[in-house]
């Protein structure tokens, strides 16, 4: 079928990995970090404490977690937290790839957690804003992990400036 104004075209490309060992040491590292910030969740209401660490092209390191609020909606994901630190931290450099951990209460999650819908948005408009791919790593830290080329697989059919 040719492409036309509603249908996209998209290769899902996604490697996935029995655990992190076979990850490149960048990865890892990446991995590393976002559980390490797992601790600094706050997240009394849902014990669901996520953490996230971002690379941007200039090798710095950007951490994440995820902000509950009484008034759930008030509350931010890991992934929007360390997204918006790095464009106020350091605006204008590119995000390379942004690494995803979390941790339940009874800590027995079965596989590594995707980013909700918002924070998917949050990384596809970036990507578009940079013109160029985020990587997204999402790990649990004694099981597998995804690794994907771009957020755009997270959400295919996204919303953009060109829909205003």
């Amino acid at each position: 079928m040719a492409d036309s104004p509603i249908t996209r075209k998209m290769l899902l490309v996604y490697k996935e990995h029995s655990d992190w060992s076979s990850l490149p040491s960048s990865e890892r590292i990446l991995l590393e970090k976002a559980w390490t910030e797992t601790n600094n969740a706050y997240a009394p209401y849902s014990n669901f404490r996520v953490g996230a660490s971002l690379e941007l092209e200039n090798g710095v390191l950007i951490p994440g977690s995820n902000q509950e609020n009484a008034s759930f909606p008030a509350g931010l994901c890991a992934e929007r937290v360390a997204i918006f630190a790095a464009m106020g931290q350091q605006p204008g450099v590119k995000v390379q790839r942004i690494a995803i951990t979390a941790i339940n209460k009874e800590n027995n999650l079965k596989r590594p957690v995707y980013p909700c819908g918002f924070c998917a948005q949050v990384l596809i408009d970036l990507e578009e804003r940079q013109n160029a791919p985020v990587s997204i790593i999402l790990g649990l830290k004694d099981g597998g992990a995804v690794v994907m080329e771009s957020a755009k697989m997270l959400l295919p059919f996204s919303f953009s400036k060109d829909d205003l």
